[in-house]
């Protein structure tokens, strides 16, 4: 299987993972909690004594969207590849025919109609860091009104070919293009408190969590407030069927489509 096919069959049931009870972790906490999950088709529905307020989110992910300009034309030679691989696709409702720009304007659209709390925008909106595609999208987010919340995906910052560690990589094409996305907050780790409950923003988009990240996480999950983890690649859990996954030792860039 590949990883976009695991992507399109999990991603809602992943997003709810991120909701956590305070015995998931060896340290202190104010209150346990317990949280209880509804699913109805692509809607996930969590409840728990400790959220006084409905809070809507709508969760986008791997979008791959594609469009360049002028300015790509010296990066063509690393984005060609993935310039070509989702140019068409099929609504996965309606079978119909459809392209990752239309689809992007489409869940924005849907999100504005459901009167969203919050976008979530959780990694491979792009398929490669365009200066084109990058400002298209901050465009039409800041047009719905709505907040919104982003980390990378490995795709987002990624020209195939380029030299260089993925870590560098990375923190390369945050700084020349992606920066402007995460609206001040690091790039790397994240806290936004919505309605009295935390999302965290961690990127793990090298496949990894360094001690950094792992550290802040512990931090925020100490504070006993309701939290909701964001990240692009799977988490790994041991015991299960699916080997994909952040924390398996067996998969990672070597393994993984690009």
């Amino acid at each position: 299987m590949k990883r976009r096919s695991f992507f399109s069959k999990t991603a809602t049931g992943l997003f709810g993972l991120g909701i956590t009870s305070n015995s998931w972790a060896n340290t202190t906490y104010k209150k346990p909690f317990k949280v209880c999950a509804t699913i109805d088709q692509n809607k996930v529905s969590f409840y728990s004594e400790v959220i006084n307020e409905s809070i809507k989110v709508v969760h986008i992910a791997d979008t791959h969207l594609f469009k360049d300009d002028e300015r790509g034309i010296p990066y063509q030679k690393y984005s060609s590849r993935m310039a070509k691989a989702y140019n068409e696709t099929r609504h996965f409702q309606t079978g119909e025919k459809t392209n990752p720009e239309e689809a992007f304007e489409q869940a924005l659209a849907f999100a504005k109609k459901e009167k969203a709390d919050v976008i979530a925008l959780i990694g491979d909106i792009f398929s490669f860091p365009s200066e084109a595609a990058i400002e298209w999208v901050q465009s039409k987010l800041k047009a719905t009104g709505i907040p919104y919340i982003y980390t990378a995906g490995n795709h987002d910052w990624h020209y195939e070919g380029m030299e260089g560690s993925l870590e560098t990589i990375r923190d390369t094409w945050i700084g020349k293009r992606l920066l402007p996305l995460y609206q001040g907050k690091n790039p790397l780790m994240a806290s936004h408190d919505i309605k009295g409950v935390r999302f965290l923003t961690i990127d793990n988009s090298t496949y990894q969590i360094s001690k950094e990240q792992l550290q802040f996480f512990r931090k925020q999950v100490a504070t006993g407030i309701p939290l909701v983890l964001l990240v692009h690649i799977p988490m790994y859990t041991p015991g299960k069927g699916v080997y994909f996954g952040c924390g398996n030792p067996n998969w990672g860039a070597a393994t993984d489509w690009f």
